[in-house]
């Protein structure tokens, strides 16, 4: 898949929108924990779906052709009751599908220039039919007035009812997401981000994606393996980089149990690309809480890194007395060598992390200079072209387990063997005093053109691969 680097993460429901290989489209609704591909960079509602990619006719009027079949099962949910209702109440019917007389068309109806007056109209209408004068709105309240107008001068002739929200639902008898062909995957709210997402609708004539734009494969999500028709379950961290929530808990950050589109649980290395503290949102709310003090709100959001980003630091886990320092250390590193934060991935070992140790750093310490055993797969699998060793703990760890040529007393630039194969390896301590900042300040501004270039050098990457890498217990 193609994917943009927006640093974003999302704290709220959001549809998005993927096709499928056999052209099929999908809607995904992330409810409030749902993976979203970092491509999606703004909220959107389903229906955006055609405002934003379906061909306009006129400035309002877009258009979205429906095979016959559709058209036809659609033309059977339309009648005169539909038509009633509207006139005699106005919150009867919130948006409908409407059939004109034979004799007439668009134009023939005052609706655009109501609507093109209406700054804050962002709902959609689309003609279905190419043959026949067949509409779809999405709210008629702005414009109930001519609307009514056209039904008794008998312009509007049938109509059903229109719903965003219910057509999905039993005993539901008017047009909705079903019966415009699309599919629908859901994430419930109460699940963790790691959790894949669900289909709940099967259209009985999937739409395609050309019928809304030629090149629409292009503009959204493409799922070239996966066919929506036969795929229940779908983790969308498998096949992007997305952004997402995941569990209150410090350990989640880095691993984490995560359910595959073939609904099994892997422990597995989530797409993120920063530690704890740049991930960690602190919200103060005394206004809505109507408190004295002001209310915390502590969130954990993923930031998905660039794909296959060219840099893995690997620090020390830190605790808070350490957290200004690498915080200070890292921008010092990213500002000197011209590094964005997204492209480098930052790993150290979460999974033998223990809760009940987490005021025991010494403990914790000296368990993590001996577990550093899924080191050898993340960097297998992201294939950087330059490895940064933070502090001395992380150092003392890799002198243990692979050999180091060149290495002299930090900061250097010497290499590394892994799996068999070298990489450059930049070793840094974390600079406690203002003259060891400077040394490493110089050492940065030397070594810059060196470094660049052995970024600048070209990997041998594949051409895709999985966001979720599997990790043995």
């Amino acid at each position: 898949m193609k994917t943009i680097d927006f640093p974003a993460g999302h704290s709220m429901d959001t549809d998005w929108f993927a096709v499928d290989k056999d052209g099929n489209i999908a809607i995904f609704d992330s409810g409030e924990y749902g993976a979203v591909p970092i491509e999606i960079e703004n909220q959107t509602f389903w229906l955006e779906l055609f405002g934003k990619y379906a061909k306009p006719i006129t400035p309002i009027l877009k258009q979205l052709y429906l095979d016959e079949k559709t058209i036809e099962t659609i033309l059977q949910k339309c009648g005169v009751d539909t038509l009633h209702k509207i006139i005699s109440y106005e919150y009867a019917v919130d948006g409908c599908v409407f059939l004109l007389s034979e004799d007439k068309k668009w134009e023939d109806l005052d609706f655009e220039p109501v609507l093109l007056k209406e700054k804050s109209f962002d709902d959609i209408v689309l003609c279905l039919s190419e043959n026949m004068p067949l509409y779809l709105i999405s709210n008629i309240y702005d414009i109930r007035k001519e609307f009514i107008e056209a039904i008794k001068n008998k312009i509007i002739i049938r109509a059903c009812n229109f719903s965003t929200y219910e057509g999905d639902e039993d005993g539901f008898t008017g047009v909705g997401k079903k019966d415009l062909g699309l599919f629908f995957y859901e994430h419930d709210d109460h699940d963790w981000g790691t959790e894949p997402y669900y289909k709940v609708l099967t259209p009985e004539i999937p739409l395609k994606a050309t019928q809304i734009a030629p090149d629409l494969e292009d503009k959204i999500p493409h799922f070239k393996e996966i066919s929506f028709e036969n795929q229940y379950w779908i983790q969308p961290m498998e096949f992007s980089s997305c952004s997402s929530y995941v569990e209150e808990d410090k350990d989640k950050i880095g691993y984490g149990k995560v359910t595959s589109s073939d609904n099994q649980e892997e422990y597995c290395l989530l797409p993120i690309s920063d530690q704890i503290w740049n991930l960690m949102k602190l919200v103060n709310c005394a206004e809505c809480y109507r408190q004295k003090d002001s209310f915390s709100l502590y969130q954990y959001d993923l930031e998905a890194y660039k794909d296959y980003p060219p840099i893995a630091i690997i620090q020390d886990y830190f605790d808070y007395d350490k957290r200004t320092r690498y915080d200070n250390l890292l921008k010092q590193i990213y500002e000197k060598l011209n590094f964005n934060r997204h492209e480098c991935f930052i790993t150290y070992c979460a999974k033998c992390y223990h809760p009940e140790k987490r005021r025991d750093i010494l403990r914790f310490s000296e368990k993590f200079q001996n577990c550093y055993k899924h080191l050898n797969t993340e960097i297998s699998v992201l294939q950087p072209s330059l490895l940064i060793a933070i502090d001395e703990t992380v150092v003392s760890m890799l002198k243990s387990k692979y050999e180091i040529t060149d290495f002299s007393e930090p900061p250097c630039l010497c290499s590394i063997t892994i799996e068999e194969k070298q990489y450059p390896l930049l070793v840094i301590n974390n600079s406690k005093t203002k003259e060891k900042r400077e040394i490493l300040d110089r050492f940065l501004s030397e070594k810059y053109d060196e470094i660049r270039a052995i970024l600048a050098q070209p990997r041998n990457l594949p051409p895709s691969k999985p966001r979720v890498i599997r990790i043995e217990e």
